[in-house]
């Protein structure tokens, strides 16, 4: 940058007319400092620009990394979230297959207890009901001997009317 303001200075005082020449040393070498500050400045004003865009680049970066991670980090907290809704859910299936196997146990029981509590009535019931039958089946053989007393009744009777008739002549 030096070599340039240099340059710039030494074709200035080469290529301008005599009249304009007249200046003083100390104002040329005032100009070159001046000219070689400004350069300086320029460089470092330069240097700044690239530093803060760099930095801007690696901030960016940064930033997108950033919001990268919380991508990731958002879609493995909602997988994180399904699955534990999902063992939510199988858990109160569980339950309520538990609850009601345990309903059902417990209706069994009360139906056992209940069937024995009444068993003395079903005794009972089946008692009256073979006391019926064999009622029946006395009531069927009265029946037959009634009809067999009766029919041996009327063969006698029968046989008695038939020997007065053969004993008497008319």
């Amino acid at each position: 940058m030096k070599r340039a303001a240099l340059f710039v200075f030494f074709a200035a005082v080469t290529f301008t007319p005599d009249y304009l020449c007249a200046a003083t040393l100390q104002e040329q070498l005032k100009a070159v400092a001046t000219a070689e500050s400004e350069g300086e400045m320029q460089a470092q004003q330069e240097k700044e620009y690239w530093r803060e865009k760099r930095r801007q680049h690696r901030e960016k970066k940064r930033a997108a990394a950033a919001a990268q991670r919380a991508a990731i980090n958002a879609r493995q907290a909602k997988r994180e979230a399904e699955i534990a809704a999902d063992k939510k859910r199988d858990r109160q299936f569980e339950d309520q297959l538990r609850d009601l196997e345990i309903e059902n146990r417990r209706l069994e029981l009360q139906a056992k207890s209940a069937r024995v509590q009444r068993e003395k009535d079903f005794v009972e019931q089946e008692l009256k009901q073979r006391a019926a039958q064999t009622d029946v089946i006395q009531s069927e053989a009265d029946a037959r001997r009634n009809l067999s007393s009766g029919g041996k009744a009327l063969m006698q009777s029968e046989g008695k009317a038939r020997e007065k008739e053969a004993s008497s002549w008319w």
